[in-house]
């Protein structure tokens, strides 16, 4: 029988946008992964762009479309128009996502990102799986979006998790201030670190801000002699080089926590994504980094002493 949340106070609520099941990823055996919508940074590369607004957010995939015309009869702002010629189109800057035309659509050609969720709400989901997560070693990973910047909710479910013997990892780029780091993480079994450049400017240019508190965070987890696996995405253009993975495989080679290394190598499957939400892409016609090259960058990492595979 699960533990039940202490009703001393509020239960913590938390903007879900997405809870995947049956993950293999983000950590050792099957997993839950619970996304958390808002992230401090501003990634080119974004694989999640649905999870970078802080708020709710309705997306429109025209593919699934069949021209019903719910959406436009319920839109209060006039943002989803239909006519017999053009279709339905959708007028982002009008709306102000308040879902009428999600739960009007038959066709889930309108998906909200983004739902409030208690603690409690979220923890039935994740129970579903326990038998899974026995038989596999496996558990709950957090993930977003960035879990410190709903700091309490995050720190309240990976608890109320731990309390229930299950285990717990959490996906983080770091860029809080150490108290919040700490304090949010005290219940997680594991930490996946998004370790992205070893250079502030270059490292700005790309997400939005430098990384001088992020690697002091992660040098801190370290010294707080917390287990630890280097998450690394090879972006072309901002990463993807041999100078700049020597220079990040000798940093991490310091670290004592850090248990292995996991390269993850840049795809454009987000691309429709960007489009439904009426985001623009930073990098549209990026391509993947070869194979040879993310061998050649394995082994620069496994030269420095870090125990390195590529993907994760």
């Amino acid at each position: 029988m699960p533990k039940k949340i202490s009703e001393e106070q509020p239960e913590p609520k938390g903007l879900v946008f997405n809870i995947e099941r049956f993950c293999v990823h983000d950590g050792p055996g099957i997993r839950t992964l619970v996304f958390l919508k808002g992230c401090p940074l501003s990634c080119w590369w974004c694989a999640n762009p649905e999870g970078m607004n802080v708020r709710p957010q309705v997306a429109f995939f025209p593919d699934r479309c069949i021209g019903c015309g719910n959406c436009v009869n319920v839109c209060p702002e006039n943002a989803a128009l239909g006519s017999q010629e053009a279709g339905i189109s959708y007028v982002i800057e009008r709306c102000r996502h308040c879902a009428e035309c999600v739960e009007a659509c038959p066709s889930r050609a309108r998906i909200l990102y983004g739902k409030q969720m208690s603690v409690g709400e979220v923890f039935e989901e994740i129970e579903k799986d326990r038998p899974f997560y026995r038989r596999s070693h496996g558990g709950v990973t957090l993930s977003g979006g960035e879990p410190l910047l709903q700091k309490i909710f995050s720190r309240s479910l990976l608890k109320h998790c731990a309390e229930n013997n299950l285990h717990t990892a959490v996906e983080t780029s770091g860029q809080a201030d150490w108290e919040t780091v700490c304090r949010t993480f005290e219940s997680a079994d594991i930490i996946l670190f998004d370790f992205k450049h070893i250079h502030p400017l270059k490292h700005l240019k790309f997400t939005g801000s430098n990384n001088l508190q992020i690697l002091d965070n992660l040098r801190r987890l370290d010294e707080a002699g917390r287990p630890m696996i280097l998450r690394v995405p090879v972006i072309p253009e901002f990463n993807a080089s041999g100078e700049e993975m020597v220079a990040m495989a000798q940093f991490a080679a310091g670290l004592k926590q850090a248990h292995s290394c996991h390269l993850l190598p840049y795809h454009a499957f987000a691309d429709v994504k960007y489009r439904c939400l009426g985001m623009r892409s930073r990098l549209p016609s990026l391509e993947s980094p070869p194979n040879e090259l993310m061998e050649e960058f394995k082994n620069i990492w496994i030269d420095a002493g870090v125990e390195t595979q590529i993907g994760g």
